[in-house]
């Protein structure tokens, strides 16, 4: 004969194996917690403050007095600014209207042709020469390290938008500023 079990309620559990035991009833029915966000904490400063959250490193300066020639290259990474004469064709392309930058501080420090380039990208000259001595700096950190200096890592680099890096990116490579002279 098949032993006949009793009954089981949601609020009773069963185990067969133990049919010689009373079931056991429940006390009390588990709900799952919610979780409760801790509050944070008031977002007021006892003085107001400007966060600065790209710390200046020594190749992000630029010394106005001497020269546009970043100090930490090598003589032989210098770029070689007749490349622009030597590549008429080579242009920055950018959709939109290029900045007059003619007024703005360091516009002295630019060639003819970094000045299109700047424009063109509407980039400030202090930035442009940021971005040309950052790109220049690490691809010569790259080639030290037998390493090509593509534009993804350009990208990295560089604290502007990343279309305009690949736009700078693609003008250095194809005027030559990637490798050393010889």
């Amino acid at each position: 004969m098949i032993p006949i079990s009793p009954p089981v309620t949601p609020k009773t559990r069963y185990d067969p194996l133990d049919a010689d035991i009373e079931p056991i009833l429940l006390d009390r029915v588990r709900h799952r917690r919610k979780s409760r966000p801790h509050r944070s904490l008031p977002v007021t400063t006892p003085r107001p403050f400007t966060l600065n959250v790209y710390p200046k490193r020594k190749q992000d300066t630029i010394d106005s007095k001497t020269s546009s020639i970043h100090p930490t290259l090598a003589p032989h990474w210098i770029p070689d600014l007749d490349a622009f004469e030597r590549y008429p064709s080579v242009r920055a392309i950018w959709k939109g209207t290029p900045l007059d930058i003619r007024h703005l501080p360091s516009f002295d420090l630019l060639h003819p042709g970094e000045v299109h380039i700047a424009s063109t990208l509407r980039l400030p000259p202090e930035q442009y020469l940021r971005c040309k001595h950052s790109l220049l700096f690490h691809a010569q950190q790259f080639s030290q390290s037998n390493m090509p200096f593509r534009k993804s890592d350009a990208q990295k680099c560089v604290r502007i938008d990343v279309n305009k890096t690949s736009a700078l990116w693609t003008v250095f490579y194809q005027l030559g500023w990637f490798k050393p002279r010889s």
